[in-house]
């Protein structure tokens, strides 16, 4: 008796490891292992968000904060608090990301390499907190939407439409009205600041307005000199400014009549939302 009751115990135990063997070959075998988290990625057009900055010791939100992100390259801006932010995306890990920038307030760069630190969602938001800055506007915290107008194919064609010329305000050492004009001759881009006067004006040299991106809604401006032969005009800054611009929709019922424009030269900076 006790020889058959081995038997049975040994019987026993090579069925349950042989239940073992097939519970670990019916869930190894088929589904196989959760993907791995991505890094994400920061690149869009923002057309919504907030930037709370902190100048005199008090909270100060702006809700009208917006921008450009391509390449890492990023430029963020509030006409209402006459700021932009001109970054540089160090990395990105999983939602994670570090950034350093360069702060202009009232067209006047007052801060270099200001650290920033936040978190990135692919084609949804972008938020991050400054850190590390000498100036009250290098200190705050802001967040912006993405608009899925970024994967609009550009063209010359598109920017250039019925009309060139975009009108707005010129948000810099002063508040100009100007004229934006995406001129398909020698495809460069015009600011005219006194509209009466041509020849006063930031003005790209031939092939200066690029498209880096064949479908992303970006379009780059380098070496922006400026033309200042009339005494009364109120430009006196510097040349040397490089930047981007955006085509955008300024209602459901138009298309392509609205733009995001803002340039730097690491002395100044020129921003704008103009249409046409």
């Amino acid at each position: 008796m006790k020889f058959f009751a081995g038997v049975r115990l040994l019987i026993s135990a090579l069925i349950l490891m042989g239940l073992g063997f097939g519970l670990q070959a019916c869930s190894g075998g088929g589904g196989g292992s959760t993907p791995a988290a991505a890094d994400q990625d920061a690149s869009g057009i923002y057309t919504t968000g907030s930037l709370t900055v902190d100048p005199s010791g008090a909270n100060t939100t702006y809700n009208d904060f917006v921008g450009m992100i391509h390449s890492n390259k990023f430029m963020l801006f509030s006409i209402n608090g006459h700021i932009l932010y001109e970054g540089s995306i160090n990395s990105i890990t999983l939602k994670e990301y570090s950034a350093t920038v360069s702060v202009y307030r009232n067209g006047v760069n007052v801060d270099n390499n200001v650290s920033v630190s936040g978190t990135v969602t692919t084609e949804s938001i972008f938020t991050g907190t400054l850190a590390g800055g000498t100036n009250a506007y290098s200190m705050g915290s802001f967040s912006v939407n993405y608009d899925a107008i970024y994967k609009n194919v550009p063209t010359f064609a598109r920017i250039n439409g019925s009309s060139t010329v975009f009108t707005g305000t010129a948000y810099s050492t002063s508040d100009l009205n100007a004229n934006y004009d995406f001129a398909s001759v020698g495809r460069r881009l015009v600011v005219q600041t006194v509209l009466s006067d041509p020849g006063c004006a930031y003005f790209g040299s031939t092939n200066t307005l690029t498209i880096p991106t064949v479908d992303r809604n970006i379009y780059e401006m380098t070496n922006m000199s400026i033309i200042d032969n009339t005494a009364n005009c109120p430009l006196t800054l510097a040349g040397g400014y490089s930047g981007m611009a955006t085509l955008l929709n300024n209602s459901v019922n138009t298309t392509d009549d609205k733009v995001f424009v803002a340039m730097t030269n690491g002395t100044n900076s020129v921003f704008a939302i103009s249409t046409r």
